[in-house]
């Protein structure tokens, strides 16, 4: 590829990719526990655009360049974590599939399409224990999070031979957790906001101990 086309036509179209995968990266769809109309849509809009720049890097005969490559890469990766998101915290499994086969698509190296295959994998599977999550995944939605922990360390051990619900007791562990230190947080800040430390440092220490504890669990590097 020649410096021309390197500036006139290449990287227009990777600025506008980056820029998408800059607002799927920053896409927090779970916070609010649910997923609406609107963020769905966002998420299919984003989808769309990236696509729209794929094909002209395909049009142009450099979908399989390096650094096409590279940035495909970091598209894919964007789109994981959403999917991981909705997985985990929303359990929205089909539309993770969804996105998981847009990822695979456009994934620039073996070593991430290898990822993204184990990924849906584990995401069919979860589907097809879809009734087996449930007693977890109801408790989870109805916010019964303690009772969640209690289910998920009875089932583990119940279903200790499936691969797969495991990681789905992995990632619905990780949220309780997340979800009571938050919450002891919360409660705990309102009492020092109130000026009344004596109830509020035994809240600050127990949402701290949840997090120190479970520190496995929040292992970023290994998504």
């Amino acid at each position: 590829k020649g410096a021309a086309t390197e500036k006139t036509v290449l990287n227009p179209i990777y600025q506008s990719i980056a820029e998408v995968v800059d607002q799927l990266e920053s896409l927090k769809v779970s916070e609010d526990g649910m997923i609406d109309k609107k963020e769905a849509q966002t998420i299919k809009t984003l989808i769309g655009k990236l696509q729209g720049e794929f094909n002209k890097l395909i049009e142009i005969g450099l979908y399989e360049d390096s650094q096409s490559k590279a940035i495909r890469d970091r598209a894919a990766n964007a789109i994981r974590v959403v999917v991981l998101d909705l997985h985990n915290n929303l359990s929205e499994t089909d539309k993770a599939i969804a996105l998981m086969n847009v990822a695979l698509k456009i994934s620039g190296t073996a070593g991430l399409e290898s990822k993204v295959k184990h990924d849906i994998r584990v995401l069919e599977e979860t589907k097809k224990n879809a009734g087996l999550i449930a007693p977890v995944a109801n408790l989870v939605a109805e916010e019964k999070y303690e009772e969640a922990l209690r289910q998920i360390e009875s089932d583990r051990k119940k279903f200790s031979g499936n691969a797969e619900l495991q990681e789905f007791y992995d990632g619905q562990k990780k949220l309780c957790i997340s979800m009571l230190a938050l919450n002891k947080y919360k409660q705990a800040r309102d009492y020092f906001d109130k000026q009344q430390e004596d109830k509020a440092k035994p809240l600050f220490d127990e949402a701290g101990k949840l997090i120190h504890d479970n520190i496995n669990l929040f292992n970023f590097n290994n998504k």
